[in-house]
C-alpha cells in the first residue's frame, strides 16, 4: 500500500505542473571546433565527449552551490547495488566521485546477490518516502530472479534520476509533453549533438539497439526534439537490411555492445556516428582493450589522406560515457529542486 500512496502523493504535487527541459539550441549554430578535432592526417573528426561533459558539469556545480546557498539543501543521491559485479562497482565509483566533486552527496546501499525482489522493493519504498534523499539509482545488472522493470516502476518517478519509470518513459512518446526526467544516456547524446553545432535536424537517423535504457528513448528524442526520420534496428535485424539503412543515414547511434558491428563501408560520407557500445576485448598480445560497436580501425583507414571518407564520430572511451555521468548529475539536481519546491 505504501507504494501506491507514495505515487499518489507525487502525482498530486506534480499535477498541472509543467516541467521544462531545455536542450542546448542548435538551429544555425556554427560548428564547435573546440570539441571536434581532426584525427592525424585523415578526414576523420573526433568529438571530445569529455570536454563537453565538463562544460555541463561546471554549470550543474554552480547551480548546486546556488541551491545550497539559498536554501541550505544539498542534493542527495541514493545508489543501490545488488551483488558485487566489478563493472557495476567501477561505474558507481565513477558516478560517486563526479557527484562529490560538485557537492552532491551519494549514499550507497550494497545488497547481497541473493536478496529477494520483495526485500529490494521494500528498500526502494523506504527511499521513496525519505524526503532527505532526492534521487535514486538501482545499478544494473540485477540478478536473474529480480525483474528490472518491476524495480524501475516502483521508484518514485520524481526521484527517478535514470528516467526509466514508465511515467517518464511514456511522456517521451507524446510530441507536446515533457517527462519529468529524461534518461541520462539518450539525453547526453542529444546534448552532445547539439553542442557540436552540427545541424542534422529533419535528416535521416538510424538507432541500433531497442533497450528501455538507451535505444528506445534515443529513437523517440531524435524524432521529437530534432525532427529526424528515424529507423530503429537491433541485434536481430538482418545484416543486409542493417547495412542498407545505415548507408542512407546522416546520423547513426549504435548501442548494442557488439564490437565491429557497424562496418566502415556502410557509412556514407559526412555522416555523424555516435558509438554508445562498450565492450572489453582481448587483443592478440593478451591485453585488454575497450571498444565500441563501430569498426574503428577500418573507419580510420578509409578516412586516411586528402581523399579519405569524411566521418564525424565519438570515441570509445571518452565519448558518450562522460556525457551520461554529466546528465546524471544534472538529473539529480533537477530532482532535488522538485522536492525542494514541494516543501
Amino acid at each position: 500500500m505504501h507504494r501506491v500512496n507514495t505515487k499518489i502523493q507525487s502525482l498530486n504535487f506534480l499535477k498541472n505542473k509543467r516541467v521544462n527541459i531545455n536542450f542546448e539550441k542548435t538551429i544555425k549554430r556554427k560548428i564547435n571546433n573546440s570539441i571536434i578535432r581532426p584525427y592525424n592526417d585523415s578526414q576523420l573528426q573526433i568529438i571530445n565527449g569529455t570536454l563537453i561533459a565538463n562544460e555541463f558539469t561546471k554549470k550543474t556545480e554552480k547551480k548546486v552551490q546556488l541551491l545550497k546557498k539559498e536554501t541550505g539543501l544539498v542534493p542527495n543521491l541514493a545508489v543501490i547495488q545488488v551483488g558485487n559485479d566489478e563493472r557495476s562497482r567501477i561505474y558507481i565509483d565513477r558516478k560517486r566521485k563526479a557527484a562529490n566533486q560538485i557537492g552532491i552527496n551519494v549514499q550507497l546501499f550494497q545488497l547481497s546477490n541473493q536478496i529477494q525482489q520483495k526485500t529490494l522493493l521494500d528498500l526502494v519504498e523506504e527511499i521513496n518516502l525519505n524526503d532527505d534523499i532526492h534521487g535514486l539509482i538501482v545499478q544494473l545488472p540485477l540478478p536473474n530472479h529480480i525483474s528490472s522493470d518491476a524495480v524501475f516502476d516502483n521508484i518514485l518517478y520524481s526521484k527517478d534520476v535514470d528516467g526509466f519509470h514508465h511515467f517518464n518513459a511514456s511522456k517521451l512518446l507524446l510530441k507536446d509533453t515533457q517527462p519529468l526526467i529524461i534518461p541520462c544516456t539518450p539525453k547526453g547524446i542529444i546534448e552532445m549533438i547539439n553542442y557540436t553545432g552540427i545541424d542534422i535536424s529533419y535528416k535521416k537517423a538510424v538507432v541500433i539497439g531497442r533497450s528501455r535504457i538507451v535505444g528506445q528513448p534515443t529513437f523517440q528524442l531524435l524524432a521529437s526534439k530534432l525532427g529526424m526520420t528515424v529507423t530503429l534496428c537491433h541485434s536481430k535485424t538482418p545484416i543486409d537490411l542493417l547495412a542498407n539503412e545505415i548507408s542512407k543515414a546522416d546520423l547513426i547511434v549504435s548501442a548494442v555492445g557488439h564490437p565491429n558491428l557497424v562496418k566502415s563501408s556502410w557509412l556514407k560520407p559526412n555522416s555523424l556516428v555516435i558509438d554508445v557500445g562498450i565492450t572489453a576485448i582481448q587483443t592478440e598480445n593478451q591485453t585488454r582493450k575497450i571498444v565500441g560497436d563501430v569498426e574503428w580501425d577500418q573507419v580510420l583507414l578509409d578516412s586516411k589522406g586528402i581523399n579519405g571518407k569524411p566521418i564525424t564520430i565519438t570515441p570509445v572511451p571518452g565519448g558518450v560515457g562522460p556525457m551520461t555521468v554529466a546528465m546524471l548529475l544534472e538529473n539529480t539536481l533537477q530532482c532535488a529542486n522538485m522536492i525542494n519546491s514541494k516543501k
